[in-house]
């Protein structure tokens, strides 16, 4: 009911105990003595396991009578390293990530915390791909692939390339707040790392036809991304495409037989090419589709 009381009821399993602080009830092991235990600290104790070395009282109880936890049980308050020490030894399912990214951003906002930690916390965080799946009585857990924070090496918030593949060291968006501390922990996806990435994804090395639209929408990024440039970090970016797509099958042409058909960019011709001089002479000279232009508007250099 009130301070007085707690202080008393610690006080009597004081002289049945002496030497041994009076029991607490933790939100893992029941009751335990209180020298054993951990007092709930700005919202760590959430990320504290289960099977991990800090016992926490739990927090309804640690309100209710404050001053038995603090001063008779001589309990301490769980700290930064209960959680790193509890996330290296756990793996978190996908689901409890964005959490603890959320409590994080707070935690570092409000109390100065060090670089050190910040990045000691990402090399301990990791989840399991996919969601725990029920199984039912005698049948064996699927096995689960573990990804590491660590690994992740960008992020994005741009929307354009949020629709379109990434590569596996950039942070999934359904990961991540759009906080500050992504600028901590990772650096903004450069478009020429992303451009040298998808020069080798199969939507761009394959040509198949279900693909079109990926690849032109891919062209379509990083032609606008060319013509924002000026000077010589367009000439620097327009050389770099050259060279992860020179021989990638990944332009489309026209074709009777396939609209949907791709090759590579130096065995085609440009739309405006006039080719009615070479009719006669039975090659076959392909041009770039105009769709590039009508439906993507990316436009001849």
């Amino acid at each position: 009911p009130d301070s007085q009381v707690g202080m008393y009821l610690a006080l009597g399993f004081t002289n049945v105990l002496p030497k041994r602080t009076p029991p607490v009830l933790t939100k893992t092991r029941g009751v335990i003595m209180g020298e054993n235990a951990k007092l709930p600290y700005m919202g760590m104790e959430a990320f504290v396991s289960s099977n991990g070395r800090a016992a926490v009282v739990r927090s309804l109880v640690y309100q209710t009578a404050p001053e038995y936890h603090d001063v008779l049980c001589n309990c301490t308050k769980v700290s930064l390293q209960d959680v790193l020490q509890s996330l290296d030894q756990h793996i978190l399912e996908r689901s409890e990530v964005k959490p603890l990214l959320q409590w994080w951003n707070q935690y570092s906002s409000r109390v100065s915390s060090s670089l050190s930690e910040g990045e000691e916390l990402k090399r301990v965080i990791q989840f399991y791909e996919t969601e725990q799946k029920e199984t039912k009585e005698g049948q064996q857990q699927q096995q689960r692939s573990i990804i590491s924070f660590s690994n992740f090496i960008y992020y994005t918030t741009s929307k354009s390339l949020i629709s379109l593949p990434l590569p596996d060291t950039v942070l999934p968006q359904e990961l991540h707040p759009h906080a500050r501390w992504l600028e901590r922990w990772f650096l903004e996806l450069p478009l020429d790392v992303w451009a040298s990435f998808m020069a080798q994804h199969p939507c761009m090395t394959l040509a198949l036809p279900n693909d079109d639209k990926l690849r032109c929408q891919t062209l379509q990024l990083l032609h606008r991304e060319w013509q924002s440039k000026y000077g010589a970090d367009k000439l620097q970016f327009g050389r770099s495409l050259c060279s992860y797509l020179q021989n990638t099958p990944c332009i489309p042409y026209d074709d009777k037989d396939n609209a949907k058909a791709a090759d590579k960019p130096g065995t085609l011709y440009v739309p405006s090419a006039e080719l009615s001089a070479f009719a006669s002479s039975g090659a076959n000279f392909r041009k770039v589709s105009p769709k590039l232009t009508n439906d993507y508007g990316i436009t001849e250099p």
